[in-house]
């Protein structure tokens, strides 16, 4: 079980290094500055602007990057959402191929060449795809369900309110030890996702209820000694031990989505506040208070010595989904960085 602390608001300025924890939890100022700890990362980015940029290879020392899989069959999606990682060294990532909830999956070699674009079709606004037994699990959030999928053979339901519409906001999945297991949202109490305050996961094997009382839930990762999730609505990362104890882990300012673990590093995503609304095209109202940050970012958090780094990525995108450790050959570069932006200047003048 990870340690337990907060990072004040006084800190949190958007610089590398933010602290090191001590020993009763607490975040203290910096005494030094460690380098940040050198991670090639896979980041997926949700509503994007221009169209087309949702996924990108990241390195947390150089800050160098590159945008992955910007083909004319993806030119036009419009975000992408859960990154999962397949047998070989490939991934599987869910996309948003247009608003109004049509959705897909793009499988990418280890080298991150695109190998299949498969499209799903309208209405159903996929938030995860995870590989389950031959196929795939899906989260299909527009109907409240998730779903099994393998080649030849009917979908079977796996989890469903029965609604046919989205009523508690089914997001992220996470396999482990032949369980699936979901995080939603929990039905609204007011007009909006906002006042929903009792997000759950739940297995989606034994129907069990095996956390409650979250507060927007995304991104649950299961390992073998528990059940990680980002409290997106609080800033908080949360640990569900095996008896269903539940720690905090961390907690942090931005709306944060997007979690890997690993047995030495904690790496979560952050999105900057959302000023309008996707699907109605409107000003948000926004309530002010110090969880707010006004850049994407990516934590660093070392699990054995408590040390704490910052990434502000506004260059890459606006909202984060999902990120997930990459160990194939293919490295960001200067020169990658600033094709990368150029690329995406130059279709947005395109599109403006």
């Amino acid at each position: 079980m990870a340690d337990t602390f907060d990072i004040p608001a006084h800190l949190d300025t958007g610089s590398c290094y933010l602290g090191k924890i001590d020993d009763k939890g607490d975040l203290r100022p910096p005494a030094g500055s460690p380098p940040v700890p050198n991670l090639n990362l896979l980041v997926s980015l949700c509503n994007v602007w221009p169209y087309g940029f949702t996924l990108a290879l990241y390195n947390t020392r150089s800050h160098f990057f590159d945008f992955i899989g910007v083909a004319p069959d993806r030119s036009d999606f419009v975000g992408a959402d859960s990154i999962s990682r397949l047998n070989g060294g490939r991934y599987v990532v869910a996309d948003q191929r247009g608003w109004g909830g049509k959705g897909g999956y793009t499988l990418f070699g280890a080298d991150l060449s695109i190998q299949a674009c498969v499209d799903l079709g309208e209405d159903l606004d996929l938030h995860d795809a995870v590989p389950y037994r031959g196929g795939f699990a899906l989260s299909l959030t527009a109907s409240d369900q998730v779903v099994w999928k393998r080649d030849g053979k009917p979908d079977k339901v796996l989890y469903t309110t029965g609604s046919g519409a989205d009523t508690v906001h089914v997001n992220g999945l996470t396999v482990h030890a032949g369980h699936i297991y979901a995080s939603m949202f929990g039905p609204k109490t007011g007009d909006s996702w906002r006042e929903a305050a009792g997000g759950q996961i739940i297995d989606c094997v034994s129907g069990e209820v095996v956390a409650s009382g979250l507060y927007q839930p995304h991104t649950p990762v299961a390992t073998a000694d528990g059940l990680w999730v980002c409290e997106s609505g609080h800033s908080n990362v949360l640990f569900f031990d095996k008896a269903g104890t539940r720690h905090k882990v961390a907690g942090l300012r931005g709306y944060l989505r997007g979690l890997a673990v690993t047995p030495r590093y904690l790496v979560v995503g952050a999105s900057a506040v959302r000023r309008k609304s996707r699907h109605l095209g409107v000003n948000v109202d926004i309530k002010v208070n110090d969880l707010h940050i006004e850049a994407s970012r990516l934590y660093v958090i070392d699990r054995r010595t408590g040390d704490v780094w910052a990434r502000d990525i506004p260059h890459i995108g606006h909202e984060i989904f999902s990120v997930s450790l990459y160990t194939g050959a293919r490295r960001p570069s200067l020169a990658s960085t600033l094709a990368a932006m150029q690329q995406r200047v130059y279709a947005a003048s395109l599109r403006a």
